[in-house]
């Protein structure tokens, strides 16, 4: 991903609602269920030492059940 266009990713991911969360280095947005009993978090966090964005579901006790490296 070049300069230009991670600058065009995140950007649409503060857009859909995703915020930074300097702790961890990524961008988060929380899913809510219509209820409120349940969420989970998205995620996406720049892999540094492969230069990669990687997409994660968290959710349930903070278990991962989705997790995909971004092309």
């Amino acid at each position: 991903m070049t300069p230009d266009e991670e600058i065009d990713f995140i950007s649409s991911l503060i857009e859909k609602g995703f915020h930074y969360d300097n702790v961890n280095d990524e961008y988060v947005r929380k899913w809510i269920t219509e209820g409120g009993e349940e969420s989970i978090l998205e995620i996406y966090q720049k892999i540094w030492h492969c230069n990669q964005w990687k997409q994660s579901m968290v959710g349930y006790g903070d278990i991962v059940f989705y997790e995909e490296f971004l092309e």
